[in-house]
């Protein structure tokens, strides 16, 4: 009777060990990123946990399949799930004629400061621009890195600023 009650003790640890294995193996294999690169992609309709924002909701109007800017400047964090050198941002955008924009990202914790990028003008007509960011100065909070889209002086009532996409791609 005795044995009985011992096999069935280490059945059951070996079942508890085994598991407990599983589940860090999972919580490590999120944080590992085996291929070199991870991307993301963000619009309108498919929002994820990965790119967080564009906030604040009063500088921005979700409409049916686009963000419009009404105000700038407006914020996304992108999660990173380890250390990455660079990254591509790739934003699908329209301008108004005459209308600039930026996109900048966070430097380090200490100071307010952002590495803006031009996003060049696209005459009235849908763009996509690729943005080349070395993520050797960024700041990384709780693995998360801050970005700014900016349109210096933006008239909500003559101006248009609209964002369809963003897809980032994390490279090692």
């Amino acid at each position: 009777m005795k044995t009985g009650k011992s096999k069935l003790f280490r059945i059951y640890t070996i079942a508890i060990l085994v598991v407990m294995v599983v589940v860090f193996g999972c919580l490590v294999s999120k944080k590992v990123v085996r291929s070199g690169s991870v991307t993301y992609n963000w619009n309108v309709n498919n929002a994820n946990h990965f790119i967080q924002g564009l906030y604040p909701e009063g500088r921005v109007e979700w409409n049916k399949d686009i963000l419009e800017v009404k105000h700038e400047p407006v914020y996304f964090e992108l999660y990173a799930p380890a250390k990455f050198n660079r990254a591509e941002i790739t934003v699908d955008y329209l301008l108004s004629p005459g209308l600039t924009a930026q996109l900048g990202m966070k430097l380090g914790i200490t100071a307010w400061g952002f590495y803006m990028y031009d996003l060049p003008g696209t005459n009235g007509d849908w763009k996509q621009e690729i943005i080349e960011v070395d993520l050797g100065q960024s700041e990384l909070i709780n693995n998360k890195l801050k970005f700014v889209i900016a349109a210096p002086g933006i008239d909500e009532e003559v101006d248009k600023f609209l964002i369809k996409n963003i897809k980032a791609k994390l490279i090692k």
